[in-house]
């Protein structure tokens, strides 16, 4: 999983990417690193890219919380790169969060 945004030169933002596990165990820039996968790259202003290394540990709940900065459309997208049954699934999702704790789900995702 991948997440770019932009968050602006004048107007700074941060925004988070977070993965739970089937069991509800989560990653983030909090911890980086589970057994099942970690952050590979964390930044302000992303990209912010997770990298899953177990998949019977899915399904994978992914969403992206606006962790800091002036309340204000941001945009941004996270892009998905996954087996599924037998086929690379490449998908790209888009989304607005518009002031600080604003999250928004992205999705639960397979992979094999």
């Amino acid at each position: 999983a991948i997440l770019t945004y932009q968050g602006g030169r004048r107007q700074r933002a941060d925004l988070d990417l977070n993965v739970w596990d089937k069991s509800g165990e989560l990653v983030h820039v909090g911890r980086r690193r589970a057994r099942w996968g970690w952050l590979r790259r964390h930044g302000r202003g992303g990209p912010e890219v997770f990298v899953g290394q177990t998949a019977s540990d899915g399904p994978f709940t992914i969403k992206v919380t606006f962790f800091s900065g002036r309340p204000r459309d941001v945009e941004g997208k996270v892009r998905i790169l996954r087996f599924a049954n037998g086929t690379l699934r490449d998908e790209t999702f888009r989304f607005t969060v518009r002031k600080p704790k604003d999250v928004a789900e992205i999705g639960v995702f397979s992979v094999e």
